[in-house]
């Protein structure tokens, strides 16, 4: 099983296709922390597969947390992903 929070996003959104890249932003201040909620952010290689992984993922659960998942802004491509099923 994965050991870290970008490990898991990469096996549950892999599926969907590439992934450029993959970032959690965890909680800094004790006011964050109380909130109970962490971001992370999946960047996919193709914008249809992200479509895809939205639409499948939208309002599950991952590791005991509700995925909102939405739209961001564009992202630089790297040369590689870094991360292909």
């Amino acid at each position: 099983w994965p050991r870290t929070a970008e490990e898991i996003l990469c096996k549950e959104f892999g599926v969907f296709g590439p992934i450029a890249s993959v970032k959690v932003m965890w909680p800094r201040t004790a006011e964050e922390k109380q909130r109970g909620r962490n971001c992370g952010f999946v960047n996919m290689w193709n914008r249809s597969d992200a479509q895809r992984a939205k639409d499948a993922k939208a309002n599950e659960e991952l590791i005991g947390l509700e995925m909102r998942i939405g739209w961001g802004k564009t992202l630089p491509r790297p040369d590689q992903p870094v991360y292909v099923h």
